[in-house]
């Protein structure tokens, strides 16, 4: 599993005398704001990938049905063509 990696934007553009500063109520309004920015753009684009992921399974769900249409359809021809022929299937 892949992590977000990511600097929130505002703590390059703080001017901080030393690691060790207090953040205030401000600087964590701020990265509130950036990570729910984050979480949200992470949020959409993981579900457009599962809503094509959807699209695509269902779409090779219908194809496998039609051709499953296809295969009762001609098994059909071919018993009547057995009968007309007079062969019979065991």
């Amino acid at each position: 599993m892949t992590g977000i990696r990511f600097v929130p934007q505002f703590l390059h553009s703080i001017n901080m005398t030393s690691d060790s500063d207090p953040a205030t109520k401000s600087d964590l309004s701020q990265l509130g704001l950036e990570l729910t920015q984050v979480f949200d753009t992470k949020l959409e684009t993981t579900k457009d990938e599962i809503i094509r992921a959807f699209q695509m399974t269902e779409e090779n769900i219908r194809k496998d049905c039609a051709h499953a249409d296809e295969v009762v359809e001609l098994e059909s021809r071919v018993t009547t063509i057995e009968g007309h022929l007079g062969i019979s299937k065991h």
